[in-house]
């Protein structure tokens, strides 16, 4: 078997493209498996192709004497079939089929366009808007087979469930309201909310049972909104809709793949979800791919580069700011104040997360100072620095002392900034982010403020990689290899970081860049790998904690262990890992779990509390802990965390935190306080919590909890390193 392993090896060597194979499926590069090797062994009998120009599925429909022989479809062709006359693709001629679809496609927009409402259908479906698509093309192609609306007056899904005629003849149903339903008088609205209901019959009531107690409605909702703007019952859409568009009813199941992996159900009719539930599960089909969500992540991921061209915006700003009018808008009444520069990648002010609190803090201490403060971040956001080739001056927002002012140029900020030199009593840049940005810019920025110094905060380590959490094709640590390793080369950002780090090197080059680390782990993780040559690197955490016996104690607490998620529900942060254990544990009255932050309840079994964090409201995650009688926080982080004020805020509020040993600060803070447990895995993780361990550590927390009040202080930000002359340690 070896022997034929090699055999297949060598005859497709020369012509396996390895990079179209890595690129294609990122799975194999995350596994470390040599490629072509996987091919012969795994690849071919997946459907994987070898390279561009064949497609081992086509090959191997076309050719059934080399699918029944077993043998490897490319080393055949190689070998044997292409001397034949044997095709290695599809022919890229037009079919009539497809030539035919195309014409109908063109009539249909043509017939809808006037009554489709394009603003109305990016409003309502937002994945629309982010992903940059025509709207009408888009309805017409898919929108319509998932149930979206193309209107506010026409019900894509009633129009279908009411008039089954259209819908077994698979056309598109606004097409044909407008070309024949109309004059019919067919309704294209239902008259009330219960339009959906199912009709009672023995079979499908069982069936619909069944799934709907398995059935996750606030999951379902939360990731198919339309379901929810509709006001429609989410399993009988699922049971109607849903399956056929490939949503999944809860997390533990994919349709998609369920379908794809058990060929047998196809065109039969069968719900996938209730066929796992009635029989599948017993007969050992798996209900979603067995790696996991990192696996389903590498499959479904996409390259960097086609991920920049759906972030970009179709339309460039109507109004920019130059000249005297920007002059005016940085000065304002400020004459003769200090202008600090503060460089980030997003509306702080509108989102929320630590390095937004960071930004919003310093602001409001530059304001109490009496001075300007301007946050600089791009209006075209990216998941990488700015390419000059693209866009040589990008147009940045302006935020001034936390009001937006307008946006300009970078080119009209730079002479701006020359021109407010006389009229200032100084200016400071400090570095927040740089996604976004063209680095050689802010560098011709500092200079034109008469400095040749600012400040670079280490929120992240996007100065060592544009992966800022340092996570391999996003889903594993890496520890920030050399840039020509094999484990560079084969994630998806290994391509942008070869000429990220030469960027960021020449950054340093031309600035007196002083690095301001929230940790000391931060700060030696970055010495080690970065490369970078800094004028100087400090420690300035952005809390410290402090705790006090109380003058009376409080009563005891005998409520169920509280578990708590804190802020963004993010796979780097730990989510997947909480979501799971609440899934595994929500039925039992020893647990109640919290979630406190702002985004949507994406599961079932947990409590939701609104919390959003600003420099106005600090303390408010605090006070949730607090008041939600948090006793441990799940901070399973993914990645070396450069500090973690959740992990703060947990301590504050008066939990403990629990947490894994890569997850950074945070694993270090919870040694160094004795607040909490580091755990080795997720098992470990489960055994913990159900355990007497974790019942020991809840028991003495509540103790301490009864007894001590904790108090902490915010950081000054910049400003304790700018309002003393202590220098920092050299790097």
């Amino acid at each position: 078997m070896q022997d034929l392993l090699q055999q297949d090896i060598a005859a497709i060597r020369e012509r396996f493209d390895t990079a179209f194979y890595l690129k294609r499926y990122p799975d194999v590069g995350a596994a470390g498996i040599d490629p072509i090797e996987h091919y012969c062994r795994d690849g071919w009998r997946e459907f994987r192709d070898p390279a561009m120009d064949f497609s081992t599925q086509y090959y191997l429909r076309a050719n059934p004497d080399v699918a029944q022989s077993g043998v490897n479809p490319y080393a055949h062709f190689i070998l044997q079939g292409e001397a034949e006359g044997r095709k290695a693709m599809a022919p890229l001629v037009e079919t009539d089929e497809e030539r035919t679809a195309r014409l109908r496609l063109e009539h249909e927009k043509s017939v809808i366009a006037e009554a489709f409402n394009a603003e109305f259908y990016v409003q309502r479906y937002e994945d629309i808007a982010q992903l940059g698509v025509d709207p009408l093309d888009h309805y017409c192609r898919d929108g319509w087979r998932e149930g979206r609306d193309p209107n506010d007056r026409f019900s894509t899904a009633y129009y279908l469930y009411a008039h089954p005629d259209v819908e077994a003849a698979g056309i598109n149903p606004f097409w044909h309201y407008i070309m024949t339903g109309e004059s019919e008088g067919r309704a294209c609205m239902p008259e009330n909310d219960d339009w959906m209901a199912i009709p009672e019959d023995p079979r499908a009531a069982a069936e619909r049972a069944l799934v709907a107690e398995h059935f996750d409605a606030d999951f379902y909702l939360l990731h198919y909104p339309q379901v929810a703007e509709a006001g429609v019952d989410p399993v009988d859409h699922y049971l109607k809709f849903g399956a056929a568009e490939g949503h999944d009813p809860s997390p533990d199941f994919s349709t998609r793949y369920y379908l794809e992996m058990n060929p047998d159900l196809a065109g039969s009719g069968v719900n996938p979800f209730w066929h796992y539930l009635s029989s599948g599960k017993a007969e050992g089909r798996d209900p979603r791919h067995p790696g996991g969500y990192r696996v389903e992540e590498l499959i479904a991921l996409e390259p960097l580069e086609r991920n920049v061209k759906r972030w970009r915006r179709k339309m460039a700003p109507r109004k920019l700011l130059d000249g005297e009018a920007l002059v005016a808008a940085i000065l304002g009444d400020a004459e003769g104040a200090e202008l600090i520069f503060s460089l980030g990648h997003d509306q702080y002010r509108q989102v929320s997360g630590g390095v937004q609190l960071c930004i919003q803090r310093e602001e409001t201490l530059a304001v109490e100072a009496g001075g300007i403060y301007l946050n600089l971040h791009p209006w075209q956001p990216l998941p990488r620095l700015a390419h000059a080739e693209e866009d040589p001056d990008p147009v940045m927002v302006l935020v001034r002392n936390g009001t937006e002012i307008g946006k300009a140029r970078m080119s009209d900020l730079i002479a701006a900034t020359g021109a407010l030199r006389t009229r200032i009593a100084g200016t400071k840049v400090v570095v927040h982010h740089l996604l976004g940005h063209l680095p050689e810019q802010v560098a011709e920025l500092i200079a034109a403020a008469g400095e040749r110094a600012c400040w670079l905060w280490l929120h992240d380590f996007f100065s060592i990689c544009p992966s800022y959490t340092l996570q391999r094709n996003t889903v594993s640590y890496c520890g920030a290899p050399d840039v020509s390793s094999n484990a560079c080369t084969l994630c998806r950002f290994g391509v942008e970081r070869a000429a990220h780090l030469a960027r960021m090197k020449r950054f340093f080059d031309a600035v007196q860049v002083h690095v301001l680390s929230p940790s000391e782990v931060t700060a030696e993780l970055w010495q080690a790998r970065s490369g970078l040559r800094a004028a100087s690197l400090e420690v300035v955490p952005h809390m410290a904690l402090r705790w006090s016996k109380r003058a009376e104690p409080l009563p005891e607490d005998k409520t169920p262990i509280t578990i708590g998620f804190l802020g963004t529900p993010a796979p780097h942060k730990g989510w997947n890992v909480f979501a799971r254990l609440v899934r595994s544990l929500a039925a039992s009255p020893t647990y109640r779990f919290v979630y406190l932050g702002q985004r949507e309840m994406p599961i079932s079994g947990v409590e939701h509390v609104d919390v959003h964090v600003t420099a106005d409201t600090p303390d408010a995650m605090i006070d949730a802990v607090r008041q939600a009688g948090v006793d441990l926080v799940l901070h399973w982080a993914s990645w070396p965390e450069t500090f973690s004020l959740s992990t703060y805020e947990a301590f504050a509020g008066g939990a403990y935190v629990l947490t894994n040993p890569i997850s950074g600060n945070v694993a270090a803070t919870v040694a160094r306080l004795k607040r909490g447990a580091i755990l080795e895995d997720e098992a470990a993780l489960h055994d913990f919590v159900t355990g007497a361990k974790g019942a020991k550590l809840v028991e003495k927390l509540r103790r301490e909890r009864a007894e001590k009040a904790v108090k902490h202080t915010l950081s000054g930000m910049g400003f304790e390193v700018w309002g003393r002359k202590k220098k920092g340690r050299k790097a």
